[in-house]
């Protein structure tokens, strides 16, 4: 832009062409530097660009991780709970065993004594039937030994009478023979 106040030609005595020239020549260079700055401020953007686009990534990174650690702390503490949850209803189905495994002992070492009271009560019981067989094996035994001493005395009587003993006694002859005697036990 040309400054006010001014009239007439920056540089006096310089032709048409030359002064043509020379603003072609401070155009060029003004260009010139326009675009140098323009790279400079391009270069500058760019550089400061990847400066932000390097530090977002670092700030990223670290927002993830204060995230993760915050994730970390939550689930953490919901473990935590979970694990004492866990650990109570743990305790408590060991205590419930506990006291099942009692109360069977228990029941075991009852049951186990009445198993023992049943058996000396059974073996009692089979040493007294023993008992009641044996007298009345003994009983049995007497009554047979009696009556076989009754039958031999019998057999001996009757052997005595059969041969002929007692018909000098009686004179009775082979007509006149008496019944033979009943078995006291078998009549009636």
């Amino acid at each position: 832009m040309p400054r006010k106040g001014r009239k007439g030609p920056a540089t006096p005595g310089l032709s048409e062409e030359e002064r043509l020239l020379l603003m072609q020549q401070k155009l060029l260079v003004a260009e010139e530097q326009s675009k140098k700055k323009e790279d400079v401020l391009r270069q500058f953007l760019k550089d400061k660009l990847a400066k932000e686009e390097h530090n977002s990534t670092i700030n990223a990174n670290r927002v993830n991780m204060q995230w993760r650690q915050l994730l970390r702390e939550a689930k953490a503490k919901e473990l935590r709970r979970d694990i004492e949850i866990l650990s109570q209803t743990f305790e408590r189905v060991v205590d419930c065993k506990d006291h099942v495994i009692q109360v069977l002992a228990k029941d075991l070492s009852e049951a186990e004594a009445q198993h023992a009271h049943a058996l000396r009560s059974h073996l009692h019981n089979i040493d007294q039937l023993l008992q009641v067989q044996r007298c009345r094996l003994r009983y049995l035994e007497e009554d047979y030994n009696t009556e076989l001493e009754a039958l031999k005395k019998e057999f001996e009587t009757e052997r005595y009478w059969g041969r002929g003993w007692g018909i000098g006694l009686g004179q009775r002859g082979e007509g006149d023979e008496q019944p033979a005697q009943e078995c006291p036990r078998c009549s009636p």
